[in-house]
């Protein structure tokens, strides 16, 4: 948070995403998700919001049990802090994962990610603003992937530029 000092929002999301083949190795993705939790460091008060975001993804090198998928979409957050403070927030991020198979129902994977574009803005009502952006550009990415009984179960790390625990469930439709 620029303008007030370092500052950190934590957030708390429940979403969903979806993806669509658009050729064998590219998918039109998109994801919502609602924020149950919007919390500005050292304000008592928190509250919650949405984000929506979408892009493109794909496999970019195959050989046997590796892989390497890129991505490059972008983010749109809206929250209320709370105590009349709220914040909106658009991101451009890229990213680049390699996967390796461990067997047919698992997957380990690791990469970085880059959030070329980060800016946004708190307002809080009575005038006062702040500027807010990632401090780091340049994120890392862990994960473990498996299949079980046709459910994709994911579980992940977000490092550096976002320190995040990440769970999915996947359901083919």
């Amino acid at each position: 948070v620029d303008d007030i000092g370092n500052g950190d929002i934590e957030r708390t999301i429940i979403g969903a995403g979806f993806g669509y083949g658009l050729t064998p190795v590219v998918d039109l993705y998109g994801e919502l998700g609602y924020i149950a939790e919007a919390e500005l460091e050292d304000v008592d008060d928190d509250d919650d919001g949405f984000l929506f975001g979408g892009g493109f993804r794909g496999i970019v090198y195959h050989q046997s049990q590796f892989s390497l998928h890129g991505r490059g979409g972008f983010r749109f957050i809206t929250e209320d802090y709370g105590d009349d403070a709220d914040g909106d927030l658009t991101e451009v991020e890229l990213g680049l994962v390699a996967r390796y198979a461990v067997n047919r129902q698992l997957g380990i994977y690791g990469g970085l990610d880059l959030v070329p574009f980060s800016d946004g803005d708190i307002d809080v009502s009575g005038g006062g603003s702040a500027d807010i952006e990632r401090d780091d550009l340049l994120g890392v990415r862990l994960g473990i992937e498996g299949q079980l009984e046709g459910i994709g179960l994911n579980a992940e790390f977000g490092l550096v530029s976002e320190e995040a625990f990440i769970f999915r469930a996947t359901i083919p439709l």
